[in-house]
């Protein structure tokens, strides 16, 4: 406990039961004065929620032969680009432009059994509640005007928060 000059975690704790739990925990490592950042999958529009969460009722439960073949066709849609700028709005496959990420990222959409879906608000929350101070919702990195309003409206399934902060030298909550 609070041992560690930097903690990050990209895309993990919201694949188990308990996110905030998880956050907590990790939290707990960072000493005063050192910096936790914290990237999750972005709650979206409530129809996006219920598309999405649908979906993965059934992929979830798929056995691993038949999923793959399936994140593989998701991995070829989103490598076309009318499809990867449209359809992947509405259903979770990866735009991006290495085609064996494409494969990684849509598996990480499908397959997991827990993958819970936060506002920066939570998450920025939390941060106070740990202790941080400094708290920071970093933007995507993508920098395209278009790109930049749909994450601000959350129209983007797949895409994240992303905080950072300082762990405060003083008024540490309890452990």
């Amino acid at each position: 406990p609070a041992s560690f000059d930097f903690v990050f975690s990209i895309g993990v704790m919201h694949h188990d039961a308990h996110t905030q739990t998880v956050f907590n925990s990790v939290a707990k490592l960072v000493r005063p004065g050192g910096r936790m950042s914290v990237w999750l999958y972005r709650r979206n529009q409530w129809w996006q929620e219920i598309i999405n969460s649908s979906l993965r009722s059934v992929t979830t439960r798929l056995p691993r032969h038949i999923l793959l073949p399936l994140c593989h066709l998701g991995a070829v849609l989103g490598g076309i680009p009318l499809i990867n700028r449209t359809l992947n709005k509405i259903i979770c496959f990866s735009a991006h432009p290495c085609y064996q990420n494409r494969v990684c990222d849509t598996w990480d959409w499908w397959a997991p059994r827990y993958q819970h879906h936060h506002t920066a608000k939570e998450l920025t929350d939390w941060f106070h509640a740990a202790g941080f101070t400094d708290i920071t919702e970093l933007p995507p990195e993508k920098t395209n005007t278009w790109y930049r309003q749909l994450w601000l409206w959350n129209l983007l399934p797949g895409s994240g928060v992303n905080v950072t902060g300082i762990r405060s030298v003083q008024n540490l909550p309890n452990s």
